[in-house]
């Protein structure tokens, strides 16, 4: 019982940590310029989100965390939506916020998660997208222009045909 009530002080403590590491600035709007940035991801690959839209790309970034219990659930759409559209040009750029590269990476392992899972350690990205709850989607299209921010993924006729 003791373990449990550590566990689920350590998990609130960390919630509370990236809600007000992330709430002091307002969020990027649709038809705004994506903030480019880079992060590693869990191979240590660096990975640029403008070099992703020179390749003719539209983005989906998925801010989230393992913790996320709405986070688990969007696993198995965001597989769909990397099955069903990455051939026609979509990439899915799920941003890990505040946690380790082997908690990251054993999740996507563990569930099947056929896409690019960054790591942003100190939460920089999620601040500088103004992310104030997890999941939070942002559909970038190939010109780097913001199309949809949500907390679900985007609806298909958001999606490159």
């Amino acid at each position: 019982m003791r373990k449990l009530l550590l566990w689920l002080c350590a998990e609130l403590l960390m919630l509370s940590f990236i809600n007000i590491s992330c709430a002091g600035k307002e969020g990027l709007n649709i038809g705004d310029k994506a903030p480019d940035f880079t992060l590693e991801d869990t191979a240590g690959h660096k990975v640029n989100l403008q070099e992703t839209a020179k390749a003719g790309k539209a983005t989906l970034l998925v801010f989230w965390a393992t913790w996320c219990p709405y986070c688990r659930e969007e696993v198995p759409s965001l597989v769909k939506l990397t099955n069903d559209y990455a051939s026609k040009g979509l990439k899915v750029l799920a941003v890990d916020i505040g946690e380790s590269q082997k908690k990251a990476a054993s999740f996507a392992t563990a569930q099947g998660v056929n896409y690019t899972v960054l790591l942003d350690k100190e939460n920089r990205v999620a601040e500088q997208y103004g992310i104030t709850g997890i999941p939070a989607n942002v559909l970038i299209d190939k010109d780097g222009v913001i199309k949809y921010r949500g907390t679900k993924p985007p609806a298909e006729n958001l999606l490159p045909q």
